[in-house]
């Protein structure tokens, strides 16, 4: 192998050999690196002491890349490598890189090495992901001197003009490019290799003939047509070797992921992988140390252990937590199921004054939830039901009690210490024992007033949603069961109703003392009062006593109909203004014959009969039709054939007023359809 430049002396004191004879340089090679041992081996690690024959069959193995950067290293590997005699060693070396297309005519070996392996400018020599390949030039450019060697159609017009003037001149149709149009990429524009454009330009114009002329300029296109070809296999062997690397990473990246899984498994997470989502998964996989394509090392794992324990960490407590929930959900039916027998009995027993209480409210009881809360997971089933149901009767009396002593504590305050009532065994069970509601959020307040225990139905003492309670697993689990289940009595609005001494009048009409008449003395009475301010000769309408409590309500529910009902022909909003002030007006309620009470009383109870709304006996649900109501046991209650009054009732529905029409409008149409409706009837006035 040659060496560096010798001295004049040394250079004609050398005897004279032939370029092939290989013994011969291998004893100069060996005569010049006893000399210069100490550098020589310092740089190449003693290359230079190998004969050529071993050197050659080296580089055949090597990478093309390699070869390069042994060149670069030493001006002797350069001489040796550059020169015609190693081409062959290129040549094997370049086809050992699959799918790489041939080498173009006009390259060289270590020309064509440098094109596909280097990435550097080849006009600033600079690297770095801005400089691209330009395979119809057989080129790498930076995006700086892009701009300055390949020029866009539009400056280059001028030259283009130039070139295709010339072809015709000579009798030729410029179909095909003389000169290569080069894409840009990054800028989504074509150009042209400046340089190349000027030298065509130049050899044309320095062709004398036509003739010469011409074969120039088909010679151009076919070597315009050459390099496409083979910028097009080249840009082909990029995108495969591009997929390639790809997957190849993405194949590292994988075998570093399930590592770290791994690892993960025998550090005690197994659990928690499995029970990961797919989207916990990809955040996961998305951490920075699971993105590196490289293996994972004891070294590498030690310094990213702590991000993904801390990942793991969070996905552990929210495991923990949708477990618990689970839990409470399993013991929320579990609940739900002895309270609803338990009501079921209790209601078999007491048809009519039974309390039904919200599970919102059972639930929430200190005990119950000491229950759901602090039992073991492990701990059976048949244990935890038994705690249940021995809790049950418990809760729902002291709820109940809870509840009527805030109904009576509030009663006696409204009537005063002092009064009769106060003295009564029950003052709920007083006919004054009336309640409303002090909700103003409606348009004029609210009109709501319901006795015990029925106002404790009303709308707005029940809260349809349980607030949320940051870190509370137990409210959580609650708030993602079923809407029925979060319903919570809240009486803060609750009051005595607004109208008391309407409700005294009431009393007072119908020949009872309101201070010790009871709810059931008034439902024995079938005394029944019209109103003085509204009735006329022809049109009375006629009240029970609870429905001219409930007169208001009804009177402005009515008012909003008398469009569709002809017959009201009273001032209403007159009749609703009157009742609303503080105090009653003297003998507003005229009591009518009991004869006609009688009647009227018939005309209410076949009313009645035509309600279509009934009560589950389970779970209070109300509000439902027959059908739905029977649906609504089967599916939750488990009962295959529910019954009327064994599992549901009629709802307690109040009576409504009805109309008492003077026999002189008995041929008027409307009072005759008021009459065959079942809500009026006829009586001589």
């Amino acid at each position: 192998m040659p060496l560096k430049k010798k001295s004049k002396n040394s250079r004609t004191s050398a005897p004279a050999t032939s370029a092939g004879s290989a013994s011969t340089k291998t004893v100069i090679y060996r005569h010049r690196s006893a000399t210069r041992s100490s550098r020589v081996h310092g740089s190449c690690g003693g290359l230079e002491d190998m004969p050529l024959d071993v050197l050659f069959e080296i580089f055949r193995l090597l990478h093309p890349r390699d070869l390069l950067s042994l060149a670069r290293t030493t001006k002797d590997f350069r001489a040796l490598l550059m020169s015609r005699s190693s081409a062959s060693c290129w040549a094997t070396s370049r086809k050992q890189i699959q799918g790489l297309p041939e080498i173009p005519e006009n390259l060289s070996e270590p020309a064509y090495a440098n094109l596909i392996f280097c990435n550097h400018c080849h006009r600033c020599l600079k690297t770095g992901t801005h400089v691209s390949a330009y395979w119809d030039i057989l080129a790498r450019y930076c995006t700086v001197c892009r701009d300055v060697m390949i020029t866009s159609k539009i400056t280059t017009s001028a030259i283009v003009v130039e070139l295709k003037g010339m072809a015709e001149a000579c009798g030729l149709t410029y179909d095909n490019d003389i000169a290569i149009p080069i894409y840009v990429r990054s800028s989504e524009r074509y150009g042209y290799y400046l340089p190349e454009l000027e030298d065509v330009k130049n050899a044309f114009k320095a062709l004398k003939t036509k003739k010469d002329k011409i074969k120039y300029i088909r010679e151009r296109e076919a070597l315009v047509s050459l390099r496409q070809d083979n910028a097009l296999k080249l840009t082909a062997w990029e995108e495969v070797l591009e997929q390639n690397a790809i997957a190849e990473e993405a194949a590292l990246v994988a075998e570093r992921r399930a590592a770290i899984w791994a690892k993960l498994r025998d550090e005690g997470w197994g659990e928690d992988i499995d029970w990961m989502s797919s989207a916990d998964r990809e955040n996961l996989s998305d951490l920075k140390v699971a993105c590196r394509p490289s293996k994972l090392t004891d070294r590498s794992w030690s310094l990213s252990r702590a991000a993904v324990i801390g990942f793991m960490k969070k996905v552990r407590v929210r495991r923990l937590k949708e477990q618990q929930v689970a839990l409470f959900a399993t013991r929320f039916i579990w609940l739900a199921t002895a309270l609803c027998e338990y009501q079921h009995q209790k209601w078999l027993e007491d048809r009519q004054g039974y309390v039904f209480v919200p599970f919102a409210d059972c639930v929430t009881d200190k005990e119950i939830r000491t229950v759901i809360e602090d039992t073991p997971a492990d701990s059976t089933e048949e244990a935890v039901k038994a705690k249940l149901n021995d809790l049950v009767p418990t809760v729902v009396s002291r709820w109940v009690d809870g509840r009527r002593a805030e109904f009576t504590t509030l009663l006696l305050r409204e009537l005063g210490q002092d009064s009769l009532a106060a003295g009564a065994a029950d003052p709920l069970a007083l006919a004054i024992a009336w309640f409303g509601c002090a909700s103003g959020w409606s348009y004029g307040g609210c009109s709501c007033n319901a006795r015990w225990p029925r106002i404790l139905d009303h709308l707005h003492f029940r809260r349809e949603y349980l607030p949320p309670v940051a870190g509370d697993t137990f409210a959580a689990a609650l708030r993602s069961s079923q809407k029925s289940w979060q319903v919570k009595y809240d009486g803060q609005r609750c009051c005595t109703d607004k109208r008391l001494a309407h409700v005294r009048d009431v009393i007072t009409a119908c020949g009872a003392d309101p201070d010790t008449a009871t709810y059931a003395q008034m439902e024995e009475s079938n005394t029944r009062l019209v109103c003085r301010i509204c009735a006329t000769l022809l049109k009375r309408e006629v009240f029970d006593w609870k429905a001219a409590v409930n007169a208001r309500r009804y009177f402005s529910s009515y008012c909003s109909r008398r469009t569709a009902s002809p017959q009201v022909s009273h001032d209403f909003e007159k009749h609703d203004s009157r009742l609303v002030i503080s105090k009653p007006l003297a003998r507003r309620w005229e009591r009518i014959p009991d004869e006609l009470a009688a009647v009227a009383k018939t005309v209410e109870d076949v009313l009645l009969t035509k309600t279509t709304s009934f009560r589950c006996a389970w779970c209070a649900k109300d509000g439902l039709p027959d059908t739905m109501m029977k649906a609504h046991i089967q599916s939750c209650h488990g009962k295959a054939s529910p019954q009327l009054d064994e599992d549901f009732f009629v709802f307690n529905m109040d009576r409504t007023s009805i109309w008492m029409f003077s026999d002189i409008l008995s041929e008027s149409p409307a009072e005759k359809a008021a009459v065959q409706a079942g809500t009026a009837f006829f009586a001589p006035l």
